[in-house]
């Protein structure tokens, strides 16, 4: 799919065939159609995301992902259907995030993380302070607690409502990390469930 930005060379373009993403937004809210973000500037977080979107999808929820163009494919190659939207994540600001947090329907946020200030850390700060679900999808067994600080801080942290982790070392890990136990699931790697089926 080409990636067709806005003029001024404005951040949060939309990767499809659409000239203007603020065009997309309203077309697509108005639908009435319960919305979720699924948010992944990562190849890890992406390879856990991609394969929700055929089951986000076959419960008629519109998605809209957020990613950068290079892991597009990832998406692109999940069977089971397409993402209603696709944003541009790289150098995607915070007011075109709270623009897409603010749409109507939007109902969840499901994002992976990173070690770097990115949208996928950003939208926890963001969706907990809207008060929208937020969950994150880990793929690494490190770093737990600092995915969650905020950028540009060494204190500051914002934990999701839910944490979806990779199996019992992880849990260990990542509560031995001060995060809380309560919001912690084990849920095994997305990205991997082909295997077991």
């Amino acid at each position: 799919l080409p990636i067709s930005g806005r003029p001024g060379g404005e951040t949060g373009r939309c990767i499809n065939d659409e000239p203007d993403a603020r065009r997309m937004t309203v077309a697509d809210a108005a639908t009435g159609q319960d919305r979720v973000i699924l948010c992944a500037t990562d190849a890890g977080g992406a390879c856990n995301l991609a394969p929700l979107l055929p089951v986000l999808r076959a419960h008629e929820l519109a998605v809209t992902v957020i990613t950068r163009p290079r892991l597009l494919p990832l998406f692109d190659d999940v069977s089971g259907g397409r993402a209603d939207r696709i944003v541009d994540g790289e150098d995607l600001g915070d007011e075109r995030l709270l623009a897409l947090l603010s749409e109507d329907g939007l109902r969840a946020v499901i994002c992976g993380t990173t070690r770097y200030a990115s949208p996928d850390r950003s939208l926890v700060r963001m969706a907990r302070a809207a008060g929208i679900r937020i969950t994150v999808v880990l793929d690494e067994w490190y770093a737990y607690r600092f995915r969650f600080t905020v950028p540009d801080t060494k204190e500051a942290v914002v934990f999701p409502d839910a944490i979806a982790l990779q199996d019992e070392v992880a849990l260990h890990d990542a509560t031995g990390e001060a995060i809380p136990a309560s919001i912690c699931r084990i849920t095994g790697a997305p990205s991997l469930a082909h295997l077991t089926s």
